[in-house]
């Protein structure tokens, strides 16, 4: 993994409490921030984990354009 694409400790706690079934509320509460927050935390996370497999498959030549746009 590219060290861009880590986790940070605060990343890695939020997935921890939402993996315990918190809801985001109660992420939140536990991390004490707000509810914004945790929904930056999460586009944050998502956007690591998947941002690199998104761009490979877009620039793979193995998959035609017309799958990768749907209408």
């Amino acid at each position: 993994m590219d060290t861009h694409h880590k986790l940070t400790e605060r990343e890695r706690s939020a997935i921890r409490l939402f993996a315990e079934g918190l809801t985001p509320e109660q992420v939140a509460d536990q991390m004490a921030i707000t509810t914004e927050q945790v929904e930056q935390i999460t586009m944050t996370i998502l956007h690591k984990l998947f941002a690199g497999s998104v761009l490979t498959t877009i620039q793979s030549p193995e998959v035609p354009t017309e799958e990768l746009v749907s209408v």
